[in-house]
């Protein structure tokens, strides 16, 4: 991935958040397959982020946002999985 600015990161990775949130909100086999593509793309936008940021003297502007975009990333993840498994749950239950 070339460098994107990092504000730009930042919104494209909140984006992608939102989106597998709202997915998530009314789960089904389609949207539920379609949020891990999402969420790499988000981890994709936070890596290219985390690579402009030097170690030696980070800036809290990207520091920040970074630290928050992984937290919800991990979060979103942990909803993935939990929605994953009640729906496929409820697949089984029906046949």
């Amino acid at each position: 991935m070339t460098e994107t600015p990092p504000i730009r990161c930042i919104a494209s990775a909140q984006d992608e958040l939102k989106q597998v949130r709202e997915w998530l909100l009314h789960p089904c086999a389609d949207s539920l397959e379609a949020c891990p593509s999402a969420l790499a793309r988000a981890v994709a936008y936070v890596n290219d982020l985390s690579s402009q940021i030097d170690p030696s003297a980070p800036d809290p502007h990207l520091k920040y946002p970074l630290l928050e975009l992984s937290r919800e990333i991990q979060a979103t993840k942990t909803l993935l999985d939990a929605a994953t498994t009640l729906h496929l749950g409820r697949l089984q239950r029906m046949t």
